[in-house]
């Protein structure tokens, strides 16, 4: 199997393959079900582009070669990564992956378009959500649209993972986030896989909700898988860096396709 863009040795996350638990025993995103949108993305769940325009498509039998050019370039989601100018999350006992995805998947925008680097803190879009003091777990789409209205909070002025009072939530800390907002952002219908390849060949990251796992993701890039001549998603988990590779790992199969999937594509200069 050839996997360009991939490091050998890399786990794969298949059909056959149980459901990773989390040591900490935080491993879902304890999701409220009522809160769950319909299985096509209703008007009232789409991002303020709408959904990922069928113009951006990508065909399939072009995207092994695009992958194959990337990685001689040395372009994409992974690279940025490896380069070092945004790191690995780790929720460390909260249930907020919900956030962590949104929030990675902000940072790699922000990389890609060469902003400097600020560490974003996941826990300055979920407790506020959902009320200071609470250690639920929540929707990716609703950190999205919280994040396009709101921002995110630096890591040095809110700890990543503090919800347990509003302590941080300062005037200053508020006028702050506004430098960290994510402006521009597309919803897909749900497990619209070929849109989603699509979207990261453009660079553009996503918070990936997965219903098999009962957890949030962020999709980074794409590889390809010779034995089914399908793309496979490259992606970031928010369990720290002894997960995979550096935090690393790719889904296969049905395992890789999303239930609920929304992609940055435009995060604020500031």
């Amino acid at each position: 199997m050839t996997l360009p863009l991939a490091d050998p040795g890399v786990l794969i996350l298949d059909d056959v393959t149980p459901i990773p638990v989390n040591p900490t025993g935080f491993d879902g995103r304890g999701r409220d079900e009522k809160e769950r949108p319909a299985l096509s993305v209703s008007a009232s769940f789409t991002g303020n582009r709408g959904l990922f325009p069928d113009e951006k498509r990508i065909p399939v039998k072009n995207m092994k070669d695009m992958i194959t050019e990337r990685r001689s370039k040395q372009i994409g989601g992974r690279f940025i990564r490896k380069s070092g100018k945004v790191g690995v999350r780790d929720q460390n006992g909260t249930n907020f992956c919900w956030g962590n995805g949104p929030v990675q998947a902000l940072m790699l925008t922000r990389a890609a378009a060469n902003l400097p680097f600020v560490d974003l803190s996941p826990a300055s879009v979920c407790a506020p959500i959902n009320g200071y003091g609470r250690n639920n777990g929540g929707m990716g789409i609703n950190a999205m649209k919280y994040i396009a209205e709101h921002g995110v909070v630096p890591s040095s002025l809110w700890p990543a993972n503090y919800y347990q009072s509003g302590k941080y939530a300062t005037e200053d800390a508020k006028r702050i986030a506004l430098d960290f907002v994510g402006i521009d952002w597309y919803t897909f219908s749900s497990r619209d896989i070929e849109a989603v390849w699509s979207s990261l060949l453009l660079n553009y990251f996503g918070a990936a909700g997965l219903n098999w796992w009962g957890h949030e993701v962020c999709y980074v890039d794409i590889a390809w898988d010779d034995a089914t001549d399908r793309p496979i998603i490259d992606f970031d988990n928010s369990w720290g860096s002894s997960y995979g590779t550096d935090g690393q790992a790719y889904l296969k199969g049905s395992k890789a396709i999303p239930d609920d999937y929304q992609c940055w594509r435009v995060a604020t200069a500031a």
